[in-house]
C-alpha cells in the first residue's frame, strides 16, 4: 500500500474513531446538566467554519479535552497533546488520542519546532486544533494559570481564528458552566499590536486571556451565589 493510500485509510479510520468517542461521551451530559453561556452577540451552539483553533483552560486532566468534543460536537477536532503523555504506552487514553490524530509537542507548549508543522499542515487542511494553553492541569489555584504564547503564535502564521471557550469545574450530578466566546481573528492581533506595540502573539494572548478571565469571574460569581443559598 502507497503512503497516499495509508494516509487515506488512517484520516478515515481517525473520523470513524471521533464519531464513535462522542456516542460513548454524550451520557456524560446525563450527569453534568451543562449550562451554555453565550457571548452576546453570538448565536447558540455556534458552528466552527474552516479553520480554527479551540482555546479552553484546563482543571482537569481526564474530563475537560473531552468535553471539547462534546462543546463543539459538529466539527472534528484533534487535540495538541504533550509527548510525555502521548509517548506513554500504558495509557488507553493517549492510545486512543493517538488514533483520532492527536498532535504530539514537547513538555512546553512554547517548543514550537516539532509541532508547527503538523499544526500548519491540519491549519491548511482547514481542521480544528484544541489547544489548552496553560500548558496543564491546574491544580495550584482555581484561577487560571498563566498562558503560554507558543500556540498563538501558531493561530497567527496560519490565520486561524481562535474560539476561547471556559469550563468551571466539573463535578458529576452538578450543573456545569461553560462559556463560549465570539472568535478572535488575527488581524484583530495584528490591530492590537500595532496600537500597543506588543508583538502580535502577545496581543493575541492577552486579547484571548481578557475574554477567557471575563469567563471565569462570571463563572465565580455564580459559584458564590450558589454557596450563600445553601
Amino acid at each position: 500500500m502507497d503512503e497516499k493510500k495509508k494516509k487515506s485509510k488512517s484520516a478515515r479510520y481517525s473520523r470513524f474513531l471521533i464519531v464513535l468517542a462522542k456516542v460513548f461521551l454524550l451520557p456524560i451530559l446525563l450527569f453534568i446538566f451543562p449550562k451554555y453561556h453565550y457571548e452576546e452577540g453570538l448565536e447558540k451552539k455556534p458552528r466552527i467554519k474552516g479553520r480554527g483553533m479551540v482555546v479552553c483552560n484546563h482543571n482537569n486532566f481526564a474530563i475537560d479535552g473531552f468535553m471539547m468534543y462534546l462543546i463543539w460536537i459538529r466539527r472534528n477536532i484533534f487535540p495538541l497533546v504533550t509527548r510525555v503523555f502521548y509517548d506513554n504506552k500504558k495509557s488507553i487514553w493517549a492510545w486512543g488520542l493517538r488514533r483520532v490524530g492527536a498532535i504530539r509537542i514537547g513538555p512546553q507548549v512554547d517548543e514550537l519546532a516539532s509541532p508547527f508543522e503538523n499544526v500548519s499542515k491540519y491549519l491548511e487542511l482547514e481542521r480544528v486544533i484544541m489547544t489548552m494553553p496553560e500548558g496543564g492541569s491546574n491544580r495550584s489555584s482555581e484561577r487560571m494559570l498563566p498562558f503560554k504564547s507558543g500556540i498563538f503564535l501558531m493561530a497567527l502564521n496560519s490565520n486561524a481564528p481562535i474560539f476561547p471557550t471556559y469550563l468551571g469545574k466539573v463535578k458529576a450530578f452538578k450543573r456545569a458552566q461553560i462559556y463560549v466566546g465570539k472568535p478572535i481573528f488575527p488581524q484583530e492581533a495584528l490591530d492590537e499590536a500595532t496600537r500597543t506595540g506588543e508583538k502580535p502573539a502577545d496581543a493575541l494572548t492577552r486579547l484571548t486571556r481578557e475574554k477567557m478571565e471575563k469567563f471565569e469571574n462570571e463563572y465565580f460569581q455564580i459559584k458564590e451565589k450558589t454557596r450563600k443559598k445553601q
